[in-house]
């Protein structure tokens, strides 16, 4: 019954990500659910968009390995971590990064964030949002099949 819940969360929070916002950080995709195997065909390079608390949207790159660690370059900003796949979405931690001014961006398990993928045809999308010590953040990345 719980992942239910959570699947019925995720795609409220998918479908009003989806229907509202820029462009830039949404989806006019299928959402697909996703299960552990489909890390490796998730994998490469993910080109995209970042929304942090100040309002401002900065240009990024999300690299995904097929065991689920990522590296994310944002502007100044680096992150490092590993992704799971949580009832049916990619859920992000990050253990480490920095801001590019020579201080630590996070501690580890400061940094959360959760990913829906979209299926847009000849693209994958994921497109979510998350939370840090300076607040909320949303984003959205897209590679091709």
């Amino acid at each position: 019954m719980a992942k239910l819940w959570m699947a019925c969360g995720v795609a409220l929070v998918a479908s009003a990500m989806v229907g509202c916002g820029s462009t830039t950080l949404s989806s006019p995709g299928t959402m697909r659910t996703v299960y552990a195997s489909d890390l490796g065909t998730l994998a490469g390079t993910w080109q995209g968009t970042g929304k942090g608390a100040t309002g401002d949207t900065i240009a990024a790159t999300l690299r995904l390995s097929p065991d689920g660690t990522y590296s994310l370059q944002a502007g100044p900003w680096t992150a490092q971590g590993k992704a799971q796949v949580v009832d049916g979405a990619l859920v992000f931690a990050a253990s480490g990064g920095g801001t590019g001014r020579g201080e630590g961006a996070a501690a580890v398990g400061e940094r959360t964030g959760s990913a829906v993928v979209m299926d847009e045809g000849d693209n994958w999308a994921l497109v979510g949002s998350g939370r840090s010590a300076s607040g909320p953040y949303n984003f959205a990345f897209r590679k091709a099949k």
